[in-house]
């Protein structure tokens, strides 16, 4: 199809394949938003403990706080600080492809192609959070709320809260979008 000196738009099945694509992206952010905020990684007793922030009682979202900047130093596991940054940077990477995406379905759609490499690398990020999480279960932290927990085994007492699962679940659709973002293609290219 040529065009007369006016840049090519998305029309039909592009333009709702890359719609599709910005739906994906929006959910995996708030799902993935959810997960590093909720303080609901990891049920001990009454209580629980998130990268960020724990609550003494579950059923009551008033006895939650967020760590001291004292207590992310001294108390809370190395891994799991790890696990925060790494995760909120893959996060980072996703809100930023989604306003990409945003944007490029209406103008500068050449800047599509670049997402095709960043979703993979931020799921990877994300998914290292995961692991880093894991990892600390054997810290003196952990091991002192939950007895036998160590290294990747939470140990009996405890079990895992529905942000951990949130998480996985954000890194299964960040996948899933990436594979989708190899069908959308700029406008350029859906003309040549």
């Amino acid at each position: 199809m040529a065009t007369t000196g006016m840049r090519p738009n998305k029309s039909g099945k592009e333009l709702g394949l890359h719609v599709f694509y910005s739906l994906m992206l929006f959910v995996v952010v708030i799902i993935g938003t959810y997960a590093i905020a909720s303080p609901y990684w990891l049920n001990v007793g009454y209580g629980s403990k998130g990268l960020l922030s724990s609550c003494s009682n579950r059923s009551d979202i008033n006895t939650c706080e967020r760590y001291t900047v004292d207590q992310l130093k001294n108390e809370i596991p190395t891994e799991w600080r790890g696990a925060a940054g790494t995760f909120a940077f893959g996060l980072f990477i996703i809100w930023l492809s989604f306003f990409v995406s945003l944007v490029t379905c209406c103008c500068l759609q050449a800047a599509t192609k670049p997402q095709r490499f960043l979703i993979p690398v931020a799921c990877l990020f994300i998914g290292v959070g995961v692991v880093l999480f894991a990892a600390g279960f054997g810290d003196d932290f952990v091991t002192s709320i939950c007895p036998g927990a160590k290294n990747f085994d939470k140990g009996g007492s405890c079990s895992f809260g529905d942000a951990g699962a949130a998480a996985i679940v954000s890194v299964v659709l960040g996948f899933i979008a990436s594979f989708i973002s190899c069908c959308v293609k700029p406008a350029e290219e859906s003309f040549a």
